[in-house]
């Protein structure tokens, strides 16, 4: 009998565009996202079909005219750092193999008129990819609770781009993987079918049905096998160290980064060696098949071991952990495809159509302890004080049908994007993530302001 596994991946970053920050949408454009369609390339012949989030707030980026202007520039850049000649034949062999990989990504994103969402739609059409929604600005729903026209614009303004770009969209992905029971009605409502849980949100630990919405909880086990920070694969020490970056080996790399005010390269030339030394050894390109194949096959294992018990297994990952934070991640997937070809293993995405026993959703996360805690704590109360008052002026405005402005709806929204408030908890681009929301609620309260930062496909849909 055929088994399957769920690959659910969420691709996710906040709105950049225009900000000193912007890198970050290129770095998992570049490591992340191009390399994963590439993949796909060679396999869409293959019976599989994987679910890709594609955030609503990354759609209007990606979509947009400065995206596409502002990363074609990021990529010179990183063809310009890895043609500098370092002081050792083996360091310049390694950004050597780089290089000739960006040139390969390069040729593939323009061969699609340089355009990625055509790639994914591409994908999606001939059933390789199922596309998945989620709320518009990534805010975290759980703190939407007492503000429920607020949570249903989150979720009707993301399903309305999603579809803008998709077609027959039945899936939607609560950012932060939060559920909790009102969250069903809101999704009825809308027309969508299931969502994703961690199994902390169900008292059997199993998928389940609440209002008509099906609940499909993540596999820990397989999870940590790839997710955890000790045991999983991401931390064999023959795989790239993500921590050490490449303009440390050259003034001229930091003179070029320093006059396009990018502070790193996303270079790294050494492997993890030793998680317990500073001194690293050089990455060899040549150990890493090897590494894969035994990595995949523990996974394919472990899988066969779940199989004892039930003939489904889900796992949901965060998309920029391939390729961007664990730099063999694409590969390992790659790897994982061909494997599971020998096998009686699926991967598909079957959720809506599963009849599942019915159970109301505990309030859950996939954060630390499986609650709220890494978005609404000690460290975040003074962003909330600032957040929950504007959160109530645009309740009462949506609940009363009253004349809102755009800028008033479109900058409240963006205030509401977990990103930064998790960030302030991990004490991780604290300042910066304080100063986008406080902006936000400022911009949000101001008239005719200036239209450059706001031509984008939300703004004009408000």
């Amino acid at each position: 009998m055929s088994k399957k596994i769920n690959i659910v991946l969420h691709a996710h970053i906040p709105y950049v565009l225009e900000t000193e920050v912007e890198y970050w949408l290129h770095e998992v454009v570049l490591h992340s996202y191009l390399p994963f369609l590439n993949m796909l390339e060679s396999h869409q012949n293959k019976n599989i079909c994987i679910s890709v989030n594609l955030s609503p707030i990354l759609l209007v980026q990606l979509s947009s005219q400065s995206f596409k202007d502002n990363f074609a520039k990021y990529l010179d850049i990183r063809k310009k750092v890895l043609s500098i000649n370092l002081d050792d034949n083996k360091k310049n062999a390694i950004i050597k193999k780089d290089l000739q990989k960006v040139l390969e990504l390069e040729k593939f994103y323009k061969n699609w008129d340089s355009d990625i969402i055509k790639i994914f739609q591409h994908y999606s059409q001939i059933g390789k990819l199922n596309i998945l929604t989620s709320s518009v600005t990534h805010a975290f729903l759980p703190s939407l609770i007492s503000f429920p026209h607020v949570l249903d614009l989150q979720i009707k303004l993301g399903k309305q781009i999603s579809e803008l770009f998709f077609t027959d969209i039945k899936g939607f992905w609560s950012p932060e993987c939060a559920v909790f029971p009102e969250l069903s009605i809101h999704l009825s409502k809308h027309g969508l079918k299931y969502t994703f849980a961690d199994p902390s949100s169900s008292s059997t630990h199993s998928d389940y049905s609440h209002h008509n919405i099906n609940y499909i909880c993540r596999d820990h086990l397989c999870t940590a096998k790839i997710w955890d920070a000790f045991v999983g694969y991401p931390g064999n020490v023959v795989y790239r160290e993500f921590h050490k970056d490449l303009k440390d080996e050259s003034k001229e790399i930091q003179t070029l980064l320093g006059k396009n005010r990018i502070p790193l390269s996303g270079v790294s030339i050494y492997a993890i060696t030793d998680k317990k030394t500073l001194i690293k050894n050089l990455y060899e390109h040549d150990k890493i098949q090897k590494q894969l194949r035994l990595d995949t096959e523990d996974f394919i294992k472990t899988l066969d071991k779940i199989y004892q018990t039930k003939d489904s297994v889900s796992i949901f990952f965060d998309m920029e952990l391939f390729g961007h934070w664990w730099k063999e991640g694409v590969d390992f997937l790659d790897v994982l495809i061909k494997q599971l070809q020998n096998t009686n293993i699926q991967i598909t995405d079957e959720f809506s159509d599963k009849s599942l026993p019915l159970q109301e959703p505990l309030i859950s996360t996939w954060g630390t302890n499986y609650n709220a805690e890494s978005w609404i704590n000690p460290k975040t109360n003074k962003i909330w004080s600032k957040l929950i008052p504007s959160l109530y002026e645009l309740e009462i405005l949506l609940k009363h049908n009253q004349i809102i402005s755009k800028d008033k709806i479109y900058y409240t929204l963006l205030a509401q994007a977990s990103d930064w408030t998790f960030l302030i908890t991990k004490d991780v681009f604290k300042e910066y993530s304080e100063k986008m929301i406080i902006q936000s609620l400022k911009k949000s309260n101001q008239n005719d302001l200036p239209k450059k930062e706001v031509s984008n496909i939300l703004y004009q849909i408000i």
